[in-house]
């Protein structure tokens, strides 16, 4: 009897300090002090794009999905002939956690370990060209530099 307790007891340990599946080094945005958007793929059809989100040193990013974010998408109307024949400019901007607020919320998932996915409530009309994108995410130390990225095929 008292073997099998010994037993009992000895497996009950053995898989309660068990780990999980996942033992990728991670960094929470909170205390990462550089962050990195990269992979950036978008869907012309919803607007959705996914990202992946680092730190400097390449480890993935978690928690951004109640981080702060912007994400601006920018285009311009095709000319019309008019005397000045000049597209006008427009952005619809998806913002939370930020003091301006923007147009749009929007849903920001981690899909997995440091990949994001956004879609927003509002989209820009589909008569706009040359769109493209500008992502801005904050944690408590550090915000990633936001570039301008080209999301339409026929963008110059």
């Amino acid at each position: 009897m008292k073997k099998l307790f010994s037993m009992l007891a000895l497996t009950l340990a053995l898989t309660a300090c068990g780990s999980d599946d996942d033992d990728t080094p991670s960094v929470d945005i909170d205390s990462a002090t550089v962050l990195k958007v990269t992979q950036i793929e978008f869907d012309n059809a919803s607007h959705t794009f996914t990202f992946s989100l680092n730190d400097g040193a390449g480890l993935p990013v978690t928690g951004a999905e109640n981080a702060k974010y912007k994400m601006m998408y920018l285009g311009h109307t095709p000319a019309t002939v008019t005397a000045f024949s000049v597209p006008w400019h427009h952005a619809v901007l998806c913002s939370a956690g930020f003091e301006v607020e923007g147009s749009c919320m929007g849903e920001l998932k981690e899909k997995s370990l440091g990949n994001y996915s956004f879609t927003p409530d509002t989209v820009p009309t589909e008569t706009w060209q040359n769109k493209r994108l500008a992502i801005t995410i904050a944690g408590a130390l550090s915000q990633n530099k936001a570039e301008v990225i080209i999301i339409d095929s026929n963008a110059s």
